[in-house]
């Protein structure tokens, strides 16, 4: 988001954490890193409002509804 300089660690982890508990992504530990994959429950999720969300957002924001 614009105007968003910087997002703490811990937000990010709580959310991400959040996401895996409800299904909609499975993360991957490796020992220098976590990598995150989407779950067929996050693709529909993502289809049914989460880019209706992002797409309005971007048009408040005015950026590229091209990047997705």
């Amino acid at each position: 988001m614009p105007g968003i300089k910087q997002q703490r660690s811990d937000r990010i982890n709580d959310l991400m954490e959040e996401l895996e508990i409800n299904g909609f992504i499975q993360s991957i530990k490796t020992p220098n890193s976590t990598f995150y994959k989407i779950t067929e429950k996050g693709v529909e999720a993502y289809h049914k409002w989460i880019k209706s969300f992002l797409d309005f957002s971007r048009s408040v924001n005015k950026l590229d509804p091209n990047f997705d």
